[in-house]
């Protein structure tokens, strides 16, 4: 599947350990779908065929690859439901989600 192994996001936290997704996919991302700039996102979930969020299938579950300083690393999921229930708490301009990390 194109672009499956590509991150569509990346950056680096505050000092707080917060991420704030950005408007934009990274260029190799869309660059694996034959684009040739970084594509405008609403939210994590739209996809490169959509401005809308793709709440089916592959696109409901973001993974995440987190780096330290040193280069060791940890993987965690994000579940499409717990956005949802963010949005039903009234967070439905931002939503503060925990990741752990041991």
């Amino acid at each position: 599947r194109a672009g499956a192994d590509v991150a569509k996001f990346t950056g680096t936290t505050d000092q707080d350990g917060r991420f704030v997704f950005p408007a934009q996919t990274t260029l190799e991302y869309a660059q694996a779908y034959g684009r040739s700039a970084p594509l405008d996102v609403v939210n994590p979930f739209t996809t490169v065929y959509s401005d809308l969020p793709n709440v089916m299938g592959t696109n409901g579950v973001l993974l995440f690859r987190i780096t330290d300083g040193v280069g060791d690393r940890a993987y965690r999921f994000l579940d499409l439901a717990q956005f949802g229930l963010e949005y039903a708490r009234g967070h439905v301009g931002d939503a503060t989600y925990v990741v752990d990390l041991p």
